[in-house]
């Protein structure tokens, strides 16, 4: 197969425009939200002191660099396409609407997954400091935090969709709504303000679901657990469920509480 130069050039730039714009947005409307709706709510915010001198520019300038190496996918499924090993289609009604919709959910529920046993590996005592280290420097993260990984940290999480489009046929626009998925939930969870129900929790309905809290811990305490994205099964059935989320879950059980715990 021959290389396009101008093509390959092409793809990298759209995909990273791409990556960065979907950041800006994302993290900007949860700002957005937080500032208007949240912020006079005190119970709602999860940090009593402000981020650290820096902070923000520095998960800004990662989560850049991320965007960057995230477009490495878009080479990926160019080539993939061109090469035939890539099964990205384009007509709705190629599977049809049910496969459309189960592809959908499919992909988020194997992302889960994936990020939850890659995230736990790099806090590995041996790999934590060159992998994981830098996302962690944010003990009261921001949403401009959302894509704030070390390079290696980034690739570990971009080979998620290149390897899941590899083996499993999935609509570009199932994709487009799977990334947007992913940088929202990224950037609520780093937001540093309660953004869902406070007992949902202890839910029967919706306490399979990651609030803000969850993630927020596991920032706090740095501790190994709480390593779930989207869902909180494997912390529960692996046994890595912070314990202070636990308390949380079996107070909204027993419980009217509504308020948080403190920092």
């Amino acid at each position: 197969m021959d290389i396009n130069t101008p093509a390959v050039v092409s793809a990298f730039t759209t995909t990273f425009l791409v990556e960065a714009v979907r950041y800006l947005i994302a993290v900007t409307l949860i700002l957005l939200v937080v500032k208007l709706a949240l912020a006079p709510l005190t119970s709602r915010g999860l940090h009593q002191e402000p981020s650290d001198p820096g902070q923000v520019r520095r998960e800004f300038g990662f989560s850049i660099l991320t965007s960057a190496i995230f477009s490495a996918n878009g080479l990926y499924i160019f080539f993939g396409l061109e090469g035939g090993w890539v099964q990205i289609y384009e007509t709705s009604d190629a599977y049809g609407a049910a496969y459309w919709i189960g592809s959908l959910v499919a992909i988020i529920i194997a992302h889960d997954a994936w990020f939850y046993w890659t995230h736990r590996l790099i806090h590995n005592r041996a790999l934590f400091r060159w992998v994981h280290n830098l996302h962690h420097r944010s003990r009261r993260p921001t949403a401009w935090a959302a894509y704030s990984f070390s390079p290696l940290e980034a690739f570990i999480n971009a080979s998620f969709v290149p390897l899941w489009v590899t083996f499993v046929p999935m609509n570009q626009w199932a994709i487009f709504v799977f990334l947007a998925h992913m940088i929202l939930r990224n950037a609520i969870g780093h937001c540093g303000f309660e953004l869902f129900p406070k007992k949902m929790p202890g839910s029967k309905l919706f306490g399979f679901v990651t609030n803000v809290y969850h993630h927020d811990l596991h920032h706090r305490d740095i501790v190994d657990g709480n390593f779930g994205l989207y869902f909180t099964w494997w912390d529960r059935w692996m046994g890595t469920e912070h314990p202070d989320y636990t308390a949380l879950v079996e107070s909204q059980r027993n419980t009217a509480a509504t308020r948080l715990p403190a920092e």
